[in-house]
């Protein structure tokens, strides 16, 4: 009796213990961008070009001294033996140019430009990830909120027609009740779709697993800007803004390329060591042994036309740095404002309008109930509350895309 027993409380929990996964619980903000700075795509691919550019280090950490040259000269001297000759040659290139030095710096101009890189893929990539996270919040919301619209709308078509088969309502409040049904219908199915786009958004940003659950927790108000002391924040960005300094270090470290390439076209000097047996008379040889000094001398060929396309290159990066610090100065206001107005607007409806909207509910339930005014108007002013609950949700998104946007553009920390 043991061993079917045993068997059988194993097929009962096993399946518990090996199913059992670690619940970490929503996804909060914090917890959005802890993974996004570890996993996003754009992080991982922006982390594999630091690594490269560190690899480029070694370019830098050659020794002086290259590859010897070795060389054999055999002349047996036959059918002469006056002729016979033996010479051997070694080489040694020693570097003078001074291009292990430009290559080193040019080096870390690469590092510091991929440094700055992975910061600001980073920053968008959990600007993403967070924006990602309203959407699919909201979204939700939005969804549940147009759901309750549509109970509200079927239950006032299913009044109006039972009102029509009394008598007691013409065809056109059939025809607006059915309207009214259809269009909220399709509100749901809108939201409902937005809501899985935003989902799919949502790990795509974060590369989770279609298994993973996405369980977000609700959204508030955005953090207000202070636009009294916009200007500081906008001096700021435009010098702390790390794709403007890796467009810096790239038109620095392009420079030193445009060195590096003209010092690479200076030969190096070759030090060799020579030895020599020659025949000096019938049947007797001579040997000589000395140094040989070889060096190129870079007159006409100097890469010029190398060097021109990396100083032209690097005047490039020079004014996308430029054009990029004007573009910033201007999103920086524009996505400010953009967050003050979406703000007001959310003020207006939250503290006004649904207030106002769920009074005038009340009081037409209440007069429904007193029998001082028929259902259609309840579920009328019912309507009215849930689309201005809907357009504060929509606002609110408005709100947080304009906050998330200032920050990417001033390069702040999240509660700056």
């Amino acid at each position: 009796m043991r061993r079917p027993l045993l068997s059988t409380l194993i097929a009962l929990f096993f399946p518990l213990i090996a199913g059992a996964q670690v619940d970490d619980g929503p996804w909060t903000d914090a917890r959005v961008r802890a993974r996004a700075a570890q996993r996003a795509p754009l992080v991982r691919e922006a982390r594999a070009e630091l690594d490269r550019a560190y690899a480029g280090r070694v370019a830098g950490e050659r020794p002086p001294i290259g590859n010897p040259t070795i060389g054999v000269m055999v002349l047996p001297g036959a059918p002469d033996f006056g002729a016979w000759t033996t010479a051997v040659s070694v080489g040694l290139p020693i570097e003078v140019s001074g291009v292990r030095g430009v290559w080193s710096r040019e080096a870390e101009r690469g590092v510091a430009a991929a440094r700055a890189r992975l910061a600001d893929a980073t920053l968008r990539a959990t600007t993403a990830a967070r924006r990602a996270r309203v959407e699919v919040a909201l979204a939700r919301a939005l969804a549940e909120v147009q759901r309750a619209r549509l109970e509200t709308a079927r239950e006032s078509e299913r009044r109006v027609r039972v009102r029509a088969e009394a008598g007691a309502a013409t065809s056109i409040e059939v025809s607006l009740a059915e309207r009214e049904t259809a269009v909220a219908e399709a509100d749901l199915a809108g939201a409902e779709a937005r809501a899985s786009d935003a989902t799919a958004v949502f790990r795509s940003a974060l590369d989770l697993g279609l298994a993973e659950a996405v369980d977000v927790d609700a959204v508030g108000r955005p953090p207000e800007v202070n636009l009294a002391t916009l200007d500081g924040a906008l001096a700021r960005a435009v010098q702390t803004r790390s794709d403007v300094v890796a467009l810096d270090n790239d038109a620095a470290r392009l420079d030193l390329s445009a060195t590096r390439v003209g010092r690479g076209a200076i030969a190096p000097l070759v030090v060799g060591f020579e030895a020599q047996q020659v025949a000096v008379g019938p049947q007797q040889l001579a040997s000589s042994m000395g140094a040989s000094l070889r060096w190129e001398v870079p007159l006409v060929q100097r890469a010029q036309g190398d060097r021109a396309m990396l100083h032209a290159d690097a005047a490039t990066a020079r004014t996308a740095a430029s054009l990029l610090r004007a573009q910033v100065a201007r999103d920086v206001t524009r996505h400010a404002q953009a967050l003050a107005r979406a703000l007001a607007e959310v003020d207006a409806l939250e503290a006004r309008a649904i207030p106002a909207a769920e009074r005038l509910v009340r009081a037409t339930e209440a007069a429904f109930a007193a029998g001082a005014l028929d259902s259609f108007r309840v579920l009328v002013a019912r309507a009215e509350l849930l689309q201005l609950r809907a357009r504060a949700l929509d606002t609110l998104r408005a709100a947080w895309i304009a906050r998330l946007d200032y920050e990417r553009a001033v390069a702040a920390a999240p509660d700056a």
